[in-house]
């Protein structure tokens, strides 16, 4: 067994279950970067368990509003260090 000191992860993203959308969604809420509605209509009514990674996943128009509006608070904030500084060069476009 060798003897290490630390370990460092250069990119901790694993699975996107734990580290991806599924997991953003309940992260922006409970920092306040996503309201209550939302966070219900998201948990409740959109299937986030699968990346749409082949462009195949179909969500309804609502989940589709709903997204593009996480997507927009969440422009605000750098997902990685929630409490930092989110440096942009261009405004966040509904």
């Amino acid at each position: 067994m060798p003897n290490l000191k630390g370990l460092l992860v250069g990119n901790g993203y694993t699975n996107y279950k734990y580290d991806g959308l599924p997991s953003f969604v309940p992260m922006a809420y409970y920092h306040g970067i996503i309201d209550d509605d939302l966070h219900e209509y998201l948990t409740m009514n959109c299937n986030l368990s699968f990346a749409d990674v082949d462009g195949t996943t179909t969500y309804s128009q609502g989940c589709k509003d709903a997204l593009t509006q996480l997507e927009y608070y969440a422009s605000y904030v750098n997902r990685f260090d929630v409490f930092g500084k989110c440096y942009k060069s261009t405004p966040a476009a509904v």
